[in-house]
């Protein structure tokens, strides 16, 4: 996360070039404090495609104001329940217990107030992805289907889906948020790809039947679980018959809730284990690659560049500077 002090003024600078009406109750905020530690992104792409991402630290306790015009967003929250109303309409931006990321997609099909609450000390990390209604009509296809739920979607005023990301979802989201900040074509590229898998996936969920809520109580217990003995000997067989269900019936309900197979969660988790380890305690690559359950650093090496786009040792080093 970058560590500058953001003013509503420096907020200002970025969200006036994409909104209409913007600002801070109470104040011009030419006077205000910091209302930021770290980082506030705007990417804005001729299509109609709107990149909006915070990674910060919340400085003041004030509220903002933002004019929003008809449009579909999808917000992936990694961190911190950031206080939002759309017309005194209230979005749980909210991180679901034992859940990567929290999901939500809503609607605005006419001009629209949006109401941010700061809060001092909050830690917010956050990806909006958000397309014009025009954007939308663009891509639509004949009204049948999965189309018709989405234009649907992109008609109503304030309708509000909550969603799960799949962990490939979440992954994209991250990488997104670690592209922004960054200058050039390709940067931009690869920004607008991963917003696209973004909406891809949200879009996707819109007017899908939902799997029993026992269901998915238990995955949520199975999710749980892992995260609370990544430390130990995990296996199928192990994880399953400590939440009380078969290997078969415990796949189907994880795959349904999370969007990937239980093998597939369990290596993500212990790669997010050893980068704490090698960031945050300065571990040497051979015991992250031990804590990530591998036996060879080469390998680990490996399979760390391809989930978070750079090598161990630049996470190492990384946190060696902090």
């Amino acid at each position: 996360m970058l560590d500058a002090e953001l003013s509503f003024e420096d907020l200002s600078r970025q969200v006036e070039a994409d909104a209409s009406f913007y600002r801070m109750l109470g104040s011009t905020g030419e006077e205000a404090p910091a209302v930021l530690r770290g980082g506030f992104f705007i990417e804005s792409f001729r299509s109609g495609l709107h990149i909006h991402a915070t990674d910060a630290v919340e400085q003041s306790d004030t509220v903002t104001e933002l004019r929003l015009d008809p449009q579909v967003s999808v917000s992936i929250v990694f961190a911190g329940a950031p206080l939002a109303a759309i017309d005194g309409v209230e979005l749980d931006l909210s991180v679901p217990d034992g859940a990567q990321a929290g999901g939500l997609i809503w609607s605005v099909a006419r001009p629209a107030l949006l109401r941010r609450t700061i809060r001092t000390g909050q830690t917010v990390k956050k990806v909006n992805v958000s397309v014009s209604k025009s954007w939308i009509e663009e891509f639509l296809g004949p009204d049948v289907g999965q189309d018709h739920a989405v234009r649907q979607l992109a008609e109503s005023h304030l309708e509000i889906h909550y969603w799960h990301p799949s962990a490939d979802t979440v992954h994209g989201a991250r990488k997104l948020l670690a592209c922004l900040g960054s200058d050039g074509l390709l940067n931009r590229l690869s920004l607008e790809m991963l917003a696209l898998g973004v909406l891809r996936d949200a879009f996707a969920s819109i007017g899908q039947p939902e799997g029993s809520s026992e269901d998915g109580d238990r995955a949520v217990l199975v999710h749980r679980y892992i995260l609370d003995n990544l430390g130990g000997t995990l296996t199928l067989t192990s994880i399953a018959a400590a939440n009380g269900m078969s290997v078969s019936t415990m796949q189907r309900v994880f795959k349904e809730a999370y969007g990937v197979p239980v093998v597939e969660h369990l290596r993500r988790a212990r790669l997010d284990l050893a980068q704490k380890a090698l960031i945050e305690e300065h571990l040497p690559i051979q015991q992250a690659a031990h804590i990530a359950g591998y036996t060879s650093a080469a390998n680990f090496a490996t399979a760390y560049r391809r989930f978070y786009g750079h090598a161990p040792s630049e996470a190492r080093r990384g946190g060696e500077q902090q």
